[in-house]
């Protein structure tokens, strides 16, 4: 028996495996980049854009770039194995974690792994935040996440559609005023429970409230007219909630260029700012803020190679 699984972007530095029963979407593929680690090369077209188009054709097994088979003279049990598997690959050892996906009885969960000796605190933060935002948002807006051990954070597998696909299609249907109207359903759900109805004017802090730093439209899924937080490692308390509403709109600019500059929209993000009143020093703070939590989040992968002189290993 065989087990199929495709690593991406190759099978030297992948940071996601998927296999047939949970393969990429489209908008995931279009927002990698050119993500090859092991050398430069030239980049003559898009190859993201090319395997998008072949995902709806149930064509990506056959162009995927990389293969893991897991072979066994007898009978594999698949839902010992994982369906998909991504790795937090370039973070320093105290956040190094994975995720996996596993699938039984038509059920899937997310576990959540610790790589290094030094992350399993953090795991038991990631348990103690998701805590923390059910007493803020109520349990049916949170995914349920409970350590099993020291190095496992077992997850809710939240079904549904993510808020970043929810937007592009919003995007693609009403351009600018769909994108709008998602924002303003994210925004609302965001300040739940303030007493700040709206993120206008609240000044850059707001001490003794913790919310998701992190929250990406990534990390939030659409089920029905409402939203559930499936992934909430990094809390905070001294930035208000404008700031993970700036935070999400810089990260899907980042990712998702070309749609953003489609709707007239400049990479200074100034509509946004006026919209919310941001003053020009909290807009250099969030700047500042912003750096400083990439730089202790990520390090060149390449850089990392050559720290810890051995064998890459993901």
């Amino acid at each position: 028996m065989q087990q199929w699984y495709y690593p991406f972007p190759d099978y030297k530095l992948p940071f996601e495996i998927h296999s047939d029963r949970f393969l990429p979407t489209p908008e995931e593929m279009k927002s990698y980049g050119n993500a090859t680690f092991d050398a430069d090369r030239w980049e003559v077209f898009s190859e993201q854009a090319a395997l998008a188009s072949v995902i709806p054709a149930g064509l990506y097994p056959e162009f995927a770039n990389s293969f893991l088979v897991v072979c066994s003279a007898d009978r594999l049990d698949e839902e010992a194995l994982p369906c998909y598997v991504h790795f937090a690959k370039n973070r320093p050892k105290a956040y190094r974690i994975g995720t996996a996906v596993y699938e039984q009885a038509g059920t899937r969960r997310v576990e959540k792994f610790a790589r290094t000796l030094e992350a399993r605190a953090h795991l038991a933060a990631i348990a103690e935040n998701g805590v923390a935002l059910e007493a803020l948002y109520g349990k049916e807006m949170v995914a349920a996440s409970r350590l099993r051990s020291s190095d496992v954070l077992v997850c809710d597998y939240a079904e549904g559609m993510s808020f970043t696909s929810f937007c592009l299609q919003s995007i693609r249907e009403r351009g600018l005023d769909g994108f709008l109207d998602c924002l303003n359903f994210f925004a609302a759900y965001l300040v739940r429970g303030s007493e700040t109805p709206v993120p206008t004017g609240m000044g850059w802090h707001q001490p003794g409230r913790r919310y998701d730093v992190d929250l990406t439209f990534d990390n939030v899924i659409v089920q029905g007219g409402s939203l559930k937080i499936i992934d909430y490692e990094f809390l905070g308390q001294q930035r208000c909630q404008l700031y993970a509403i700036l935070h999400a709109l810089a990260v899907f600019r980042e990712r998702y260029e070309s749609v953003w500059l489609s709707m007239g929209l400049d990479l200074e993000m100034k509509y946004f700012r006026e919209a919310y009143q941001v003053t020009q020093t909290e807009w250099e703070a969030f700047y500042r803020d912003e750096s400083a939590f990439y730089a202790g989040l990520y390090e060149s992968i390449m850089a990392r190679y050559k720290r810890e002189r051995r064998p890459w290993q993901p």
